[in-house]
């Protein structure tokens, strides 16, 4: 049987929602957060090392890593935090890992004002599955003097992958524009079965 795939985007409910502040370690040192939004798996460690958001170097981080809250508000079993850097309760890491494991990486982290435990869920799958003649692409040129970008999406306004180039990933960023997050038709049951707040699915395939 053939797979559907889905863009997870943030939901809004009409209580209102919560809005994650920066990541930082427990001497508040700020933590560049988009290293798990590259679809790439992190060295663990021990020591677990990460990117300053000052400066971007690399260095030993001070456990435990936490989020403060930016806005109060409902709080949500699924977040996409700064840079859409999902942070999920344990329960749906657990489900998650149950269908994904070998395409995520869980971090432990503490959620201001929050008694029970979070995890950043690092997506270390890429898939290079998007189907250019579906999409609508904005690609980056000449013109615009970036040669390290060239060839490359500069805007996506609809996004539209292969689901024949995916293989065995349940959880995955489409190579070339990593800024998403895609899970398959049994992780968005899963989910969806489960009553997690904080997400919608947005049909992609």
């Amino acid at each position: 049987m053939s797979r559907t795939y889905f863009e997870v985007t943030h939901d809004f409910p009409e209580t209102g929602r919560w809005y994650l502040n920066g990541l930082f370690d427990r001497s508040k040192r700020k933590i560049d957060s988009r290293i798990f939004r590259y679809g790439l798996p992190i060295e663990a460690g021990p020591p677990l090392r990460l990117p300053s958001q000052a400066d971007g170097s690399m260095a030993e981080v001070d456990g435990p890593l936490a989020f403060s809250i930016r806005r109060n508000g409902e709080p949500l079993d699924f977040t996409l935090a700064d840079f859409d850097v999902p942070v999920a309760t344990k329960r749906i890491s657990e489900l998650l890992s149950a269908i994904a494991n070998k395409d995520i990486q869980k971090f432990p982290v503490w959620v201001e004002s929050r008694t029970e435990p979070y995890e950043i869920i690092n997506v270390r799958s890429r898939v290079a599955c998007i189907d250019r003649q579906r999409s609508k692409i904005e690609w980056w040129r000449e013109v615009d003097r970036r040669p390290d970008k060239l060839g490359k999406p500069r805007t996506i306004t609809k996004l539209v992958i292969d689901a024949t180039l995916v293989g065995e990933q349940h959880l995955f960023r489409p190579e070339g524009w990593e800024v998403v997050l895609i899970v398959s038709d049994m992780v968005k049951g899963v989910l969806e079965d489960a009553g997690v707040s904080g997400l919608k699915f947005r049909l992609v395939s």
